[in-house]
């Protein structure tokens, strides 16, 4: 990928995919793991969130035969070629967070993003979880006991990160 596009070459991915080291392994090691997690599951349903060419959902099918399996994927290139190896439901489809919309309908007016950047970057921006994390916004006189909290729930790399001040909006660049 390239810094300013979202698009993957699916046709290059999909040429290297079935006999590259590389992506044999990683499949041996997911359908490995995703076997023995279903094992005593009759007939699981899996949902592979952003299958690309379809190569590792192409593993789990030979694996679990008995599986139902959806292949979600945001770009058609990458469906088409899945399509080519798979027999289950693929679905074209963007996947965020509900926070991410709801956080943008509240402050979106005021925040000026870059003309190249996409839909699933400002996604990125308004997640505050995206990163595994979490943001919490509180009250300056709060902040002290809301740290104390999180330090004795065992949170402690929670740390003050910034703070809000009366403005005219923000860009993103």
């Amino acid at each position: 990928m390239t810094p300013n596009t979202d698009k993957p070459d699916f046709k290059a991915l999909f040429a290297a995919e079935e006999n590259h080291f590389w992506f044999r392994y990683r499949n041996k090691i997911l359908g490995d793991n995703v076997s023995n997690l279903l094992k005593d599951h009759k007939n699981p349903r899996i949902l592979e969130l952003g299958c690309g060419n379809g190569n590792v959902i192409n593993e789990i099918q030979k694996r679990i035969p008995s599986a139902t399996l959806i292949g979600s994927e945001l770009h058609e290139e990458g469906l088409v070629n899945a399509r080519c190896r798979l027999n289950c439901e693929l679905v074209q489809a963007d996947i965020f967070t509900g926070a991410s919309t709801r956080n943008w309908a509240g402050y979106g007016n005021e925040v000026k993003l870059a003309s190249h950047l996409g839909l699933w970057q400002q996604n990125l921006l308004t997640d505050p979880q995206t990163s595994g994390g979490l943001l919490i916004s509180c009250a300056p006189e709060a902040e002290a006991e809301v740290l104390a909290i999180l330090q004795a729930d065992g949170f402690t790399s929670a740390q003050k990160i910034g703070h809000f001040a009366l403005g005219s909006g923000l860009t993103v660049a």
